[in-house]
């Protein structure tokens, strides 16, 4: 299967560049195949009708694979489509840069704590962690990079609150 969603991940990601927009895919893990491809807007992916009831199905187990051209982790946009949309088991997001993030419900996992990880809980760790992030931006750093970092950090803290996986990687072929 990995093979498959970096395969997508590396199409919307060239997509992406070419567009200059968001580009997704919904792919059912269970028969291995895409379902559908979104192309979005510069900064986020929208949802037609056909596409939001796949992911608000019970019975699915899709995988949301999409670009980011910023490089930074899951928006708060992001957390809250997987948090609230029993459909989908997993989600892949391919940086232009070559890193790619991955969040993933547990096994019988439909929902996340909405409560804790939705808006109002990214927010809350965005906030905590500002002072330190804003201080690596003042010392001179990159402001995109310094972005990425907080941004990866509030998605590892959310994860651990909220019970479900996160991991940062290099995928093959990025950047």
């Amino acid at each position: 299967m990995t093979k498959i969603v970096d395969k997508l991940g590396k199409s919307a990601v060239e997509i992406g560049k070419s567009k200059g927009r968001e580009v997704a895919y919904l792919v059912d893990m269970e028969k291995r195949r895409r379902v559908m491809k979104i192309i979005g807007t510069e900064s986020e992916i929208e949802l037609n009708e056909k596409a939001i009831a796949l992911v608000k199905d019970h019975k699915r187990k899709l995988i949301l694979i999409h670009s980011h051209s910023n490089n930074a982790s899951f928006s708060s946009q992001d957390v809250y489509l997987f948090c609230r949309c029993p459909g989908i088991q997993k989600m892949a997001l391919y940086g232009y840069d070559g890193t790619k993030y991955v969040m993933e419900k547990k096994a019988e996992q439909d929902y996340v704590s909405i409560a804790e990880a939705t808006f109002f809980g990214w927010e809350r760790e965005k906030m905590e962690l500002m002072g330190k992030y804003l201080q690596q931006w003042k010392a001179g750093e990159d402001e995109q990079v310094v972005w990425k970092k907080h941004a990866h950090e509030i998605m590892q803290r959310l994860s651990k609150k909220c019970d479900f996986k996160y991991c940062k990687k290099r995928w093959k072929n990025g950047g």
